[in-house]
């Protein structure tokens, strides 16, 4: 349910589906993980999460 939709258990196993490559980095801890500890962190993250947009809307 769209109410749900933030939750991890609705979340993760949604987006395993449109996931087509080796991720180098765990979905739950990209998304659910502690927040970045510095701004080298914290572009690092933004790239991977990027990576993860890109991969999710490849069709």
């Amino acid at each position: 349910s769209p109410t749900q939709a933030h939750a991890p258990e609705a979340l993760l196993p949604a987006l395993s589906t449109r996931l087509h490559g080796d991720g180098q980095s765990s979905p739950h801890s990209l998304l659910f993980g502690p927040p970045p500890r510095d701004d080298a962190a914290l572009i690092h993250l933004a790239d991977q999460l990027d990576a993860l947009e890109r991969e999710v809307r490849r069709p």
